[in-house]
């Protein structure tokens, strides 16, 4: 019956299931079972005793469980090398029987291969939209819980930026934010030739880098003490100037450079691809240590939520905290928010690009319902 059983059953079915019934380790206890019978049965022949020559076969086997815990791993490698050569003899078969079946018919093959680069390819481009704007918007760590402070009037951020003495006050009394930094944009001119073009540039607080979760290609960021009034002069360099007019150097640092006229040493290399986070703006190439007591204004101020806090207690926490403040000009009317980078999108613009996701994956499922109808209406031909 057991021969019959096997019989029916199909020769792949048969072989995954001769590998589930017997198992490596059974075959190992097996063998070690023989050679230690084989070996009492001699000692007995010799005139031992049974008990005497099953003794002597314990202390010339030694430890036998580490023997069988290493013939068992060795027997799992082996087994495990055997389903994989297996998996991939199948694989290649199965591929060169699809590849044998498309080339018998090339105009087929051309409209199944249009049809799903057609779905595939504006899933991928609509996907990569959603992924930036939606679901990761920040490439840093826990991007989600970095958030943008500004001032809002009527809705709209204000115009000129953050006053440094309202982040100061943020700084010092805020219990659900952490972290907190501050930057803002300029041009310089790099070099001693007056004619030189000006290059993005960008002035950033010491603890702008460990608020981002990076370090420097090069070098080491900015300390407290580059921020100070009368501290040396440095400056970080971004990830392209340090390719095209130092040439990827790893000696850079140290390097003296001019910035608008004054001489300044290069402490580090920022990566690639950072930016100052919410700006939009092209990667800096020349970056500068930023004192906020001597600067009315930033651009941007950030900072990050502690675990399990929502961007809208923060956000009434800074209110809280601003009302210490006078209520002056434009502060009367103002009010503090702290916005992650999705939050900064209106309702309808959020609603609009999931309307445009789900009608680009619909387009997908309509291209894979045509490669199936094609598929069938070809194996009915065929039949």
């Amino acid at each position: 019956m057991t021969q019959s059983f096997w019989r029916r059953v199909p020769g792949q079915w048969t072989h995954l299931l001769r590998i589930f019934a017997r198992r490596p380790e059974d075959d190992v206890d097996a063998e070690l079972r023989f050679h230690f019978d084989e070996r009492i049965a001699e000692l007995g022949a010799q005139g031992l005793a049974p008990e005497a020559a099953r003794a002597t076969a314990h202390a010339e086997f030694g430890d036998v469980e580490a023997v069988r815990t290493r013939l068992r791993d060795i027997g799992h490698h082996m087994a495990l090398r055997r389903r994989r050569a297996a998996w991939w003899e199948g694989a290649i078969q199965d591929l060169r029987f699809v590849v044998r079946g498309l080339a018998r018919a090339p105009a087929f093959t051309c409209i199944v291969v249009l049809t799903l680069a057609l779905g595939i390819g504006a899933n991928t481009a609509i996907f990569s939209v959603v992924n930036h704007l939606l679901l990761q918007p920040l490439p840093y760590a826990d991007g989600n819980r970095i958030v943008s402070l500004q001032q809002v009037v009527n809705g709209n951020s204000i115009s000129f930026g953050v006053n440094t003495e309202i982040v100061r006050l943020w700084m010092a009394r805020s219990r659900l934010l952490e972290d907190f930094a501050a930057a803002s944009e300029r041009k310089y001119k790099v070099g001693s030739d007056a004619a030189l073009d000006s290059v993005p540039g960008a002035l950033i607080t010491p603890s702008f880098l460990p608020m981002l979760r990076i370090q420097p290609v090069v070098g080491t960021g900015f300390t407290p003490d580059d921020a100070r009034r009368g501290a040396r002069a440095v400056m970080m360099i971004g990830y392209g100037l340090w390719q095209t007019r130092f040439g990827g150097a790893r000696d850079v640092v140290g390097r003296v450079v001019n910035v608008d006229g004054s001489p300044r040493t290069i402490v580090g290399v920022m990566p690639k691809r950072v930016t100052i986070p919410m700006l939009d703006r092209d990667s800096a190439a020349v970056w500068l240590p930023l004192n906020l007591d001597s600067v009315p204004g930033v651009n941007v101020a950030f900072a990050r939520l502690r675990h399990g806090v929502s961007s809208v207690a923060a956000s009434a926490e800074l209110q809280s905290i601003e009302k210490a403040l006078p209520d002056t000009g434009w502060l009367k009317r103002s009010h503090a928010q702290a916005l992650r980078a999705r939050d900064q999108m209106s309702p309808q613009q959020k609603r609009g690009i999931e309307v445009f996701f789900a009608a680009v994956s619909g387009l997908l499922l309509i291209a894979c319902a045509n490669v199936a109808n094609l598929l069938f209406m070809r194996a009915w031909t065929r039949q």
